[in-house]
């Protein structure tokens, strides 16, 4: 996951990342393809929720059988990572006030 780049916090300069829960679900291998998906859930002032999937993309784009075939259930078919990020948001770059930015 060291390559991935999640659109919402590259684009926004002035993320701060709080606090990470993360589950790592099932192991991968290298090559295999994954999709990745983040969603804010919620917002509280500069506060921001973002939950994010990995899944193996074959399985995804395979369907049901090949859900059966990897182990996977009904509910969390392929879901290889699973987290909850909570962001801050400022109005202005936290490097600002030292002048570096």
């Amino acid at each position: 996951m060291d390559t991935a780049h999640f659109t919402w916090g590259r684009n926004s300069v002035n993320v701060v990342l709080g606090s990470a829960e993360t589950r790592f679900l099932a192991p991968v291998v290298v090559g295999e393809s994954l999709l990745a998906t983040a969603t804010v859930t919620r917002v509280e002032g500069k506060k921001h929720y973002v939950e994010v999937d990995v899944l193996r993309s074959e399985i995804v784009e395979a369907g049901e059988s090949a859900r059966e075939q990897h182990g996977g259930g009904a509910s969390e078919p392929a879901r290889v990572f699973q987290g909850t990020f909570v962001c801050f948001v400022p109005a202005k770059h936290v490097l600002a006030a030292r002048g570096t930015r």
